[in-house]
C-alpha cells in the first residue's frame, strides 16, 4: 500500500505514517514494514481504480489466485459463487497492490482467469460462470 508521507520518526525502529482517515489501522510501523517510495512515471495508483467503468484506468487482470470467504455459511450450506470475492494480481503492478473484488466485478471481464482458478483448485472449469452455482468450502 501506499506512498504515505512520513510524519515523525519515533526512533530508529518506528516511524508515524500519514494514513487515509478512512483507514482503522495504527500508524506507527516498524522499519521491516517499510520500504522507500520509488516514482515511476508510468505507474498506475493501485489504490484508486475498479475492473469496469468509473473514472479511474482500467487495469487488467492478470490472475485471479484465490478466492473468500473459505467458511460454509451458518446452516453449513456451500456458498454461491455470488457470494464470493476473489483476489486479483493486475498486469504491470507490483506485487503487493493485488486487489480483492466481489464477484460482480469479476465476472464478464475475467472469465478466463475465473476458469484457470477452478481448475487449479480442482473444481469444474465452469463452477464460477454462473453466480448461482454452489463453491465447496475448506
Amino acid at each position: 500500500m501506499g506512498p504515505f508521507t512520513v510524519s515523525k520518526r519515533i526512533n530508529d525502529a518506528a516511524y508515524m505514517l500519514e494514513l487515509p482517515r478512512t483507514w482503522r489501522a495504527h500508524n506507527v510501523f516498524h522499519v521491516s514494514l517499510l520500504e522507500p517510495f520509488i516514482s515511476n512515471s508510468e505507474a498506475i495508483d493501485p489504490m484508486h481504480f475498479t475492473i469496469q467503468g468509473g473514472r479511474a484506468p482500467e487495469l487488467e487482470v492478470e490472475s485471479i489466485y484465490d478466492f473468500g470467504p473459505r467458511t460454509r455459511d451458518r446452516k453449513g450450506a456451500l456458498r454461491k459463487v455470488k457470494d464470493l470475492h476473489f483476489f486479483i494480481k493486475w498486469r504491470g503492478v507490483r506485487q503487493g497492490h493485488d486487489a480483492k473484488q466481489p464477484y460482480k466485478n469479476v465476472a464478464g471481464t475475467a472469465e478466463d482467469a475465473l476458469r484457470d482458478l477452478a481448475i487449479r483448485c480442482q473444481f469444474p472449469a465452469d463452477i464460477f460462470s454462473k453466480p448461482s452455482n454452489r463453491v465447496p468450502m475448506t
